[in-house]
């Protein structure tokens, strides 16, 4: 509670960051209490997609420019005990878990972690990412939909409209985390599409309208990301593919918190697997195949 605190009071100071931040009021370090401010007509993206909602260019569009913005935020700019570099996210070690990781998790999990460790491509590249990471810029660490606060009514609002929460995991870290992190849960959203019962030509009509607002949804969020990040051109392919590859980390670590008090892995969890796997190994691909983007990453 202290952490985020700190982090709040940091970027309540960075004038064109803090409309993206619930106001900070105080925090009470003897009672170990964080006040923040109260929102009305405001809903985070898990329940708003839980409840029917569709993907957005004009939240993805948000999306994009917040991630932008935070990205760019100068170290210089913020406390001492806010601008701490992190390790690699604990989800890249996964496949090499320490006895103690082992106490508490369910048997959906270990199961989990058994499937991951029987396939030589996960481990090589989950090894391959944790070797990549370069902490140069503060993230959020954390970023997934439950995370997102969005107006119920947006038509107008552009990113003025969205919040972003739950700063405790802040640190200097790797950019392309936060961005695959985004991307992961837009995948993630496209897989729960996917119809268990239907005829055959309803089912790929859904699967169809679902792709086509996923690779929207994508474009619009990548373009504007770069734009606001200032991403440079020749960059972007690289970041992209890294940023793609984190995200397969992110689905597996989403199947494993599933799985926190299950007694085996589950078929959506196989899916996330699956989809990872298809990710990692094949970053290229999944550029244009299931991002729909150029496979340069330079235009769209």
């Amino acid at each position: 509670m202290k952490r985020e605190a700190q982090v709040y009071q940091s970027l309540a100071q960075i004038p064109h960051f803090a409309p993206h931040l619930v106001r900070f009021f105080c925090y009470d370090s003897e009672e170990d209490v964080l006040i923040l401010e109260y929102l009305r007509d405001m809903n985070d993206l898990a329940r708003h997609f839980a409840e029917g909602g569709r993907i957005t260019a004009s939240v993805s569009h948000a999306i994009g420019s917040v991630l932008g913005l935070l990205h760019r935020i100068d170290a210089g700019q913020l406390g001492a005990d806010v601008a701490l570099p992190s390790d690699a996210p604990w989800i890249l070690g996964l496949h090499r878990p320490p006895l103690r990781f082992l106490r508490d998790v369910s048997a959906g999990n270990l199961e989990l972690i058994r499937v991951v460790q029987s396939t030589p491509t996960l481990c090589e590249k989950l090894d391959e990412m944790r070797a990549a990471w370069r902490p140069i810029a503060l993230i959020h660490m954390d970023v997934r939909w439950s995370n997102w606060l969005v107006a119920h009514q947006r038509a107008s609002k552009g990113a003025s409209g969205i919040k972003l929460l739950d700063w405790e995991t802040a640190c200097i870290g790797d950019p392309r985390w936060d961005v695959g992190c985004a991307l992961s849960d837009t995948l993630m959203w496209w897989a729960l599409q996917a119809p268990e019962t239907g005829g055959e030509v309803s089912r790929r009509r859904v699967s169809g309208d679902a792709t086509q607002a996923m690779h929207g949804a994508i474009r619009v969020f990548w373009r504007r990301y770069c734009e606001t990040a200032r991403v440079e051109i020749t960059e972007r392919a690289p970041f992209l593919h890294r940023s793609l590859q984190y995200a397969g980390a992110r689905l597996i670590q989403s199947a494993y918190e599933r799985l926190q008090q299950a007694h085996n892995l589950d078929r959506f969890g196989v899916s996330l697997l699956q989809l990872s796997a298809n990710i990692l190994q094949f970053p290229e691909a999944a550029v244009e195949r299931l991002c729909g983007l150029d496979g340069t990453a330079h235009e769209f």
